[in-house]
């Protein structure tokens, strides 16, 4: 793992949020307040997470900064490469996720990414529950308002299902800002 900011190696195990050398931080994921990052940081993470392509850290730093920016397509791309390498990653699967629905206006999403979306956010819910239920809450909510109300359409018993299991997880303020592409 490389420190995003300096490009440093990164020696410690588990979650690190600062880098010991520079201070810079070392992963964006869905909870990281990207627009408090200036352009200069931006670009020294996008730059770090371009060179160590293949950390798990760098793939969900860039994602993240390409879905922050609406680079939709970009962010498909980096995802994907990342789940060649990193399969069981559930960050990635709700990067996945959350990319997949920003491709165009929920209402406008075809059914089968929808239940494509929901595989993604089966699987986070599997890996760990109490990490992401309160994000996978959110999606459902909004696939549940934004497209099946919104078309007329009856949810699918997957969908039932996961949204039930999730149900009791609220979700913060945090991720109602983050998720502005599903608003």
């Amino acid at each position: 793992m490389h420190c995003l900011s300096c490009g440093a190696q990164l020696h410690q195990s588990g979650y690190i949020q600062k880098c010991e050398y520079c201070g810079g931080v070392t992963q964006l994921n869905l909870r990281t307040n990207v627009s408090a990052l200036s352009f200069t940081e931006k670009l020294k993470i996008k730059s770090n997470s371009e060179k160590f392509c293949d950390d798990l850290s760098s793939v969900v730093s860039l994602a993240v900064l390409y879905l922050e920016d609406d680079l939709t397509e970009l962010a498909l791309n980096v995802i994907s490469r990342g789940l060649g390498i990193y399969p069981t990653d559930a960050e990635l699967h709700l990067l996945q996720a959350v990319a997949l629905l920003s491709k165009d206006h929920i209402k406008k999403i075809k059914m089968s990414d929808i239940e494509l979306v929901v595989r993604h956010l089966v699987f986070c819910i599997k890996i760990d529950m109490l990490k992401f239920a309160s994000e996978c809450n959110f999606i459902l909510n909004k696939i549940q308002d934004g497209y099946f109300r919104r078309n007329s359409i009856k949810p699918t018993p997957g969908f039932l299902d996961l949204q039930a299991e999730v149900s009791a997880f609220s979700t913060d303020e945090v991720l109602v800002s983050r998720f502005k592409a599903l608003q």
